[in-house]
């Protein structure tokens, strides 16, 4: 690979891999799709860069509203469901 390309944009060097120009280190889950359907290569499949996370701000209480806690445990477990995707 020749040339130069640098951006801070996850998104575009996406694209750029995908148009053949190189080496892209994104989020799993900005590529999951690419690298499923064969369009692009996990070439360090045992190296993880950092976890993405998911997490609920919302003001102190000693007792948050049932509400928020079903939300909270809804959105814990949906999350593991698809924690290969990240």
């Amino acid at each position: 690979v020749s040339g130069c390309f640098s951006t801070d944009n996850a998104t575009a060097l996406r694209k750029a891999a995908l148009g053949g120009h190189g080496i892209a280190y994104v989020p799993r889950c900005l590529v999951y799709h690419d690298i499923r359907n064969g369009q692009l290569v996990d070439i360090f499949p045992e190296l993880v860069g950092k976890k993405l996370g998911i997490y609920a701000v919302y003001p102190f209480t000693r007792q948050p509203p049932n509400k928020v806690k079903l939300l909270i445990e809804h959105i814990r477990d949906r999350y593991l469901t698809i924690s290969h995707y990240f």
